[in-house]
């Protein structure tokens, strides 16, 4: 049992870092005098195993608590990580929430206008049935005899689209069409081919009604022409024929019929009867040495340049450019003209035509 004690305060001291060999000798030579030197050698054996066994374990304890200086460490670092990854993970929640909140205002703005937009739609939709509607009573013929007035109407013809009018009955009595108006040269005549082909300009104002239009106007039935003109100093003229047509595109629109001539203007546009139609950019004319549109900053169905440039340059500096209409009983003289209204009507006339040369 003292044995026991002994190898047990060893024990206690070595792990307590105490236990020095030479001091405690003489406290165990005391009480091993009385055993045997077998004895005495094997407790010293196991002494020295003893020692060695505390001191191991002290290592392995100071290990310990190194380690877990270095882990606490670690765990300090890692939750600061932590900490600084979860408020930024919040801000960027915060972030997100204001954005979709935002987003959510901007869906409820463009919803609303949406339903405005489609509201608007509907409307637009019934207006357009009785706008289609009323053009579709208002279509009862292929010209403008059956309207007898100086309003606009819709005008149908056969294997066609139906299209907007002029009509006119103050000049040469009723059921006349306007095919080109020339008042004050707020519109440039001076145009290319395809512009001359679909037609331009205002139907209240000045227009040209273009070529394809008058093409199929002019093919569907006989029409005559009524040229209403007033010059510089205000003298009113006309110039009408009997049986005006031209041609379609593959013909580049060419004057087909005049027809007989009557008015007080002079037979001008005799000579280009049987012409192509000429513009700046398609040379139709019989010049070799210029094209006609270009000389006379126009487009017509030139021949030498011809008598008539009714779709010359509005009061143009130039002579040349300018809109004119040769006199035929004064050779070489030719009228400046500041109106020029271009009229086509079915045949025969109407009974209750007025005779304006009168």
């Amino acid at each position: 049992m003292a044995n026991y004690s002994i190898k047990l305060a060893v024990l206690v001291a070595v792990l307590s870092g105490s236990y020095q060999a030479s001091a405690d000798y003489g406290y165990w030579q005391s009480e091993t005098n009385s055993m045997p030197i077998s004895k005495l050698s094997q407790q010293r054996g196991v002494l020295s195993e003893l020692v060695k066994f505390g001191k191991q374990i002290r290592r392995n304890v100071k290990q310990t608590e190194i380690t877990e200086g270095a882990n606490v460490g670690l765990n300090k670092t890692s939750t600061r990580s932590l900490r600084i990854q979860l408020e930024e993970c919040r801000v960027g929640i915060q972030s997100k929430t204001t954005a979709i909140k935002e987003q959510a205002h901007l869906l409820s703005e463009l919803e609303n206008k949406i339903q405005v937009t489609e509201a608007r739609r509907q409307e637009l939709t019934v207006k357009l049935r009785k706008c289609k509607a009323g053009h579709d009573q208002e279509i009862t013929g292929t010209s403008c005899v059956p309207f007898g007035d100086s309003k606009l109407h819709m005008i149908k013809l056969p294997h066609s689209r139906a299209f907007q009018a002029a009509c006119e009955s103050r000049i040469a009595g009723p059921g006349w069409m306007v095919i080109q108006r020339r008042l004050n040269g707020a519109v440039d005549f001076y145009r290319n081919w395809k512009e001359y082909r679909m037609g331009f300009g205002d139907l209240k104002r000045e227009l040209f009604i273009g070529l394809q239009k008058l093409y199929r106007l002019t093919q569907q039935e006989p029409h005559e022409l009524f040229i209403h003109m007033v010059d510089v100093n205000n003298v009113t003229q006309f110039a009408r024929y009997d049986n005006f047509k031209i041609g379609n595109e593959s013909t580049e629109y060419k004057l087909l019929s005049l027809g007989e001539y009557t008015g007080n203007a002079g037979d001008a546009m005799r000579i280009d009867e049987g012409m192509k139609f000429t513009t700046y950019d398609r040379d139709n004319d019989r010049m070799l040495d210029r094209n006609c549109a270009q000389f006379a900053h126009g487009a017509w169905w030139y021949k030498s340049c011809s008598w008539s440039n009714l779709n010359g340059g509005y009061f143009s500096a130039k002579d040349d450019e300018m809109i004119w209409w040769r006199v035929s009983h004064k050779r070489g003289v030719f009228t400046r003209l500041k109106t020029v209204i271009m009229l086509i009507r079915p045949r025969p006339l109407l009974q209750f035509d007025i005779d304006i040369r009168n």
